[in-house]
């Protein structure tokens, strides 16, 4: 009995075919309202303000003066807590003291 040799070749994998993924749509900028105590160019802390991260997809609200800071998913829930924000004033303070601002 003479022995079978079978040849085993890999297949050719194809690729399959690729699918474009829809882009999200990017959300339009949300301007940004100053804080009436934000003073460009000087060295006194300013309040807080809200910023969008396009990478998170969410709203940032940062207060410079205590470093509290709040995420939102919507820009008037992230405003509403500018408008209510009130800083520890012995926090600001100290944190201005290692800074080197001006405590609000």
């Amino acid at each position: 009995m003479t022995p079978r040799v079978i040849v085993l070749r890999p297949r050719r994998l194809t690729r399959p075919p690729v699918r474009p993924r829809p882009v999200p749509a990017r959300p339009r900028p949300v301007p940004i309202r100053p804080f009436p105590s934000r003073r460009v160019g000087s060295s006194v802390l300013v309040g807080p303000v809200v910023e969008w991260d396009g990478v998170r997809g969410l709203h940032i609200a940062t207060c410079d003066r205590c470093a509290d800071t709040m995420t939102a998913v919507s820009a008037g829930r992230a405003y509403r807590w500018v408008e209510d924000h009130e800083c520890d004033p012995e926090l600001a303070a100290l944190l201005a003291n290692l800074t080197g601002g001006t405590a609000a």
